[in-house]
């Protein structure tokens, strides 16, 4: 299976891009290219974050006190969101 990174290494090669510049242009891809695991994570948790928001809200709405458990859950998950994208290193 084919990835973005590698259509872009294929077509540098068929540029002509010397073998020194596609190792620098491969070493840049993977250190600022998330990685899956990093993408999936983010997906999961600010689904599941934005489906917990939803239904605190809806409790609220329809009369019912929602739990201090759920509050909790929420502020659990608009936290991890925050640390997972200030913890990104930029360098």
């Amino acid at each position: 299976m084919s990835t973005r990174k590698d259509n872009v290494l294929a077509d540098l090669a068929k540029a002509g891009a010397t073998e020194a510049m596609i190792e620098k242009a491969r070493e840049s891809l993977n250190a600022n290219y998330p990685p899956k695991t990093y993408t999936v994570a983010v997906w999961f948790l600010g689904s599941a974050t934005i489906i917990l928001i939803v239904g605190a809200v809806a409790s609220v709405l329809l009369g019912k006190e929602a739990s201090d458990a759920l509050w909790t859950a929420v502020g659990a998950g608009l936290g991890g969101l925050a640390g997972i994208f200030t913890g990104k290193s930029d360098s």
